[in-house]
């Protein structure tokens, strides 16, 4: 039954719990604790970043408080610590609820593992209900726990728990630091007397009761970042300023004012004649706020005049980690990028993704041998719409992903390992980099070159 209802459930005890008047009644046997007398039973959920629950809970009307236990249903968040075992390697915490008897009266506190908790045990943060008082028995009690996830070593997580709609806790936590253990993964469900000493047990058996369950996985829907950029208000033939560039991009850097001009509502970009990389185009980078999900989309044009050379990095593109470029191969695998280049094999002239990722074989950026056009050249003073889509993997999985399109026709689009390095696995960066190279002179050309671009947007699509 329980496997029916709850799905994966582990932990289950038969003999300990009965359907009663509608209500699920859980049998703490006496002079035991912890699993011995009670409940400790878990089911898997979906890895998720918040989850909410509901439940009500009474006690009998003949119950022994005793000094105390856990009750109820709560989360566990990676390695879903418990029993005294405090998660020093930031990889586990749990949200859990417990009676407790102080002597002079009996009250909910919250129960709580999380990182850079004191310890012996859980965490109550002095918090209880009701403030003053006691429980009562034979009185349903409504619960309301919500837990959202924190990133990297932030205090950006969340928790908060409601009995009869009045706030026991609601308070900012700092779960995890172990990002591929960031994730609600568990529903716990724990009935029990406990702590350890004698003075937690009881001589008689004990009853509590449940009803109204529901849990509730909450997925965001909401755009994070978004950024949306033209150039059509700009006067044409005008410097495109540094300042002008920090007043649309935000933060910014290694902008270059001789090389970035507005023509007819779009940005143009020069490539000075016999020079390479930054001496003689643009690399320029804006900081985005961490996530691991981001897409961007822009549009992009050769001059009529353009000349090829063997070829180079255009347009806009995403940095992860460390940002590895540069024939800086992410050996440590604690750093990415994803941009997209031109290249001219003499006899076709195609776009190609630039891709830095754990790996890689090297020397320098991945191409994964692909190219757009498949057959045919790009064409000058044409509108190239380019499409891009990257999302981290977790720990030494191959679980990210990586797409671009041009003109709605698929570059590449699969998976791929980033880094191994949790720490370092999230998107920070927008790349916007404009430039021949290549090393060898044969990147270079004798002449000014002009690539024109318009429309971009950046969206953040996850944390």
């Amino acid at each position: 039954m329980a496997r029916s209802d709850f799905g994966s459930v582990t932990g289950w005890q038969n003999s300990r719990a009965m359907i009663s008047n509608g209500g699920l009644r859980i049998t703490i046997e006496k002079n035991a604790l912890s699993g011995a007398g009670g409940l400790i039973s878990n089911t898997g959920v979906p890895g998720g970043t918040a989850y909410e629950l509901d439940f009500d809970v009474k006690f009998h009307s003949q119950f022994e408080w005793s000094r105390g236990g856990k009750v109820g249903f709560g989360f566990g968040v990676g390695n879903g610590n418990t029993g005294c075992n405090l998660p020093t390697d930031g990889a586990g915490g749990s949200l859990r609820l417990m009676w407790y008897n102080n002597g002079n009266r009996v009250y909910f506190q919250p129960y709580i593992y999380h990182f850079g908790m004191p310890g012996p045990c859980g965490s109550n943060f002095g918090k209880s209900y009701p403030s003053t008082g006691s429980l009562q028995k034979g009185q349903w009690y409504n619960v309301h726990m919500y837990i959202k996830s924190n990133t990297g070593s932030n205090t950006n997580g969340h928790m908060q728990i409601k009995i009869n709609g009045e706030t026991l806790i609601d308070q900012s936590i700092r779960w995890t630091t172990n990002d591929s253990k960031r994730f609600i993964n568990r529903l716990s469900f724990h009935t029990f007397r406990g702590g350890k000493a004698d003075e937690w047990k009881s001589n008689t058996d004990g009853y509590i009761y449940y009803d109204n369950l529901s849990v509730r996985q909450i997925k965001s829907t909401a755009l994070l970042y978004q950024k949306s950029i033209n150039w059509n208000d700009r006067v044409h033939q005008r410097t495109y300023t540094d300042i002008m560039a920090r007043s649309d991009f935000g933060s910014v850097t290694g902008w270059q004012n001789s090389r970035a001009m507005i023509s007819n509502g779009a940005l143009r970009i020069t490539l000075k004649k016999n020079e390479l990389s930054v001496a003689g185009g643009l690399v320029a980078n804006t900081k985005l706020p961490e996530g691991s999900a981001y897409e961007l989309q822009f549009d992009v044009k050769f001059h009529s005049q353009f000349d090829w050379s063997r070829g180079g990095k255009v347009g806009f593109g995403l940095g992860i980690g460390n940002r590895n470029t540069g024939c800086n191969l992410p050996t440590d695998g604690a750093g990415g990028t994803l941009r997209l280049m031109w290249y001219n094999t003499r006899n076709q002239v195609y776009f190609r993704p630039y891709i830095y990722h754990y790996g890689m074989s090297g020397p320098c950026g991945s191409t994964f041998n692909k190219s757009y056009p498949s057959t045919d050249t790009l064409k000058k003073a044409k509108w190239y719409k380019v499409y891009m889509y990257a999302k981290s993997n977790t720990g030494n999985n191959p679980n990210g992903h990586v797409k671009v399109l041009v003109n709605g026709t698929t570059l590449i689009d699969q998976n791929i390992r980033w880094t191994t390095n949790d720490r370092k696995r999230l998107i920070n960066n927008l790349s916007f980099t404009t430039f021949r190279g290549g090393k060898e002179d044969w990147w270079k050309s004798d002449a000014n070159g002009y690539i024109y671009y318009d429309n971009l947007i950046v969206r953040q699509i996850s944390t």
